[in-house]
């Protein structure tokens, strides 16, 4: 038996991230609406915060995280 596949047949979800390095950075989790799954930035290997994502969605786990909001 042979599969072929058609290069016109989708094979997966193709998802468009804003991986820009400029202005501000939101997790990918934020831009999916998982807002719940908020990681709470990007950290370095010495365990210093890099990037604090800045999802300004209502109700977003990452609203903890703001400068100057609600800390843990």
């Amino acid at each position: 038996m042979t599969t072929v596949v058609r290069p016109d047949t989708p094979t997966g979800i193709v998802i468009t991230l804003d991986t820009s390095k400029a202005g501000r950075y939101i997790s990918a989790e934020c831009q999916l609406d998982a807002h719940h799954g908020c990681p709470g930035g990007i950290w370095d290997e010495g365990g210093a915060r890099v990037l604090v994502c800045l999802c300004g969605h209502a109700g977003c786990s990452c609203a903890r995280n703001l400068p100057g909001g609600d800390a843990e």
